[in-house]
């Protein structure tokens, strides 16, 4: 609960004078958390600290902000692209410490079969495994923006149309992972999601490249693509929860991005159970969510992949899907996103 109110707080989602005492002491610990960023970078570029440089190309996929930027179907997307051109492709994640499951991960080994993916702490030795046990040509590091010790051909980072920045302020106090400015970094920027208006679409656009000009910003689009049961794979249309009554309940960074993409489909939402990023359900949760949904009338209840993954070992239920996605660059686009890619191998 501590945890899930201090996630409000830099979303900000609490409002009023209760929590105004609360913003000043967070924003301190914002300020020195930027004293601590400093100084990590000064300790990397200064050669205080030794970079790791790979034989092979690395590719880092990440973002600036708090979890919900669409990281995962973009390494999905870009891994199957690249093993499509011919190349050794092995995926390198962080996961979580003891005790924590790395959704992520169990996401990407189902969504990537004969791509390895290499879960860990250490991305050194695994970059070592992925060139000497998968002789891998290319290395896509997940989440590696702020990852200094490896050095990398290409950072890509991904940003949340509907929420870019937050409220413009570092952790603690905001969901800032670096300074904005830190997109200087990047070669190309993917801005994820929709749901915005065309001048606010714009002004986005337009704030980025005031920052880095040489990015190319492309759009793209979380798209569904079909429904499965939770043990069930086979695949059912979407068509099922069209004009139907549905609940869901995930445990991601942002859930309004899957609120509406189950509503495009012309779902009617009924009920929504909402938990905090990367929630371990229990079977009371479980149990909750299909009593109340029950008690409505709802036959269909939705769920993400990442949920899914953290469902194993409960109760089945038939009334629970999985809602399926794929990342789509924007069809005009793709052309010149394929075009830098290929840059890394043709220079």
């Amino acid at each position: 609960m501590i945890k899930t109110y201090f996630i409000d707080v830099a979303y900000d989602r609490k409002k009023g004078w209760p929590h105004f005492f609360i913003w000043p002491v967070l924003y301190l610990f914002s300020l020195a958390y930027l004293l601590g960023l400093s100084l990590v970078r000064t300790a990397y570029l200064k050669g205080w600290v030794k970079v790791c440089r790979p034989k092979t190309t690395v590719i880092s996929i990440g973002n600036i902000t708090l979890g919900g930027t669409g990281k995962t179907p973009l390494v999905i997307m870009l891994s199957h692209y690249l093993r499509q051109t011919g190349h050794k492709v092995a995926v390198l994640i962080r996961g979580y410490g003891p005790g924590k499951i790395a959704d992520e991960a169990l996401v990407l080994e189902k969504n990537l079969s004969g791509i390895p993916v290499l879960t860990g702490a250490d991305r050194i030795t695994n970059v070592e495994k992925a060139q000497t046990e998968h002789s891998a040509d290319t290395i896509i590091l997940d989440d590696g923006f702020q990852h200094w010790k490896l050095a990398r051909d290409l950072n890509i980072v991904s940003i949340d149309s509907l929420n870019p920045f937050g409220n413009g302020y570092l952790l603690p106090r905001g969901i800032l992972r670096e300074p904005i400015s830190a997109l200087k970094r990047a070669e190309i920027i993917v801005i994820t999601g929709s749901g915005q208006s065309e001048d606010i679409a714009k002004d986005l656009d337009s704030r980025i490249k005031d920052i880095n000009p040489e990015a190319l910003i492309v759009q793209a689009q979380r798209t569904p693509i079909y429904l499965t049961g939770l043990q069930d794979e086979e695949r059912l249309g979407l068509e099922l929860i069209n004009d139907k009554p549905i609940s869901l309940f995930c445990g991601i960074g942002n859930p309004d991005n899957f609120k509406k993409t189950l509503t495009s489909l012309g779902a009617r939402l009924e009920a929504e159970f909402v938990f905090g990023d990367h929630h371990l359900y229990t079977p009371a949760d479980l149990e909750q969510i299909i009593t109340l949904s029950q008690e409505k009338g709802i036959e269909k209840i939705i769920t993400t992949q990442k949920d899914a993954v953290r469902l194993n070992g409960l109760e089945d239920n038939n009334n629970i899907l999985v809602l399926h996605i794929e990342m789509r660059i924007k069809l005009e686009q793709q052309k010149e996103f394929e075009h830098r890619l290929s840059r890394l191998y043709n220079s």
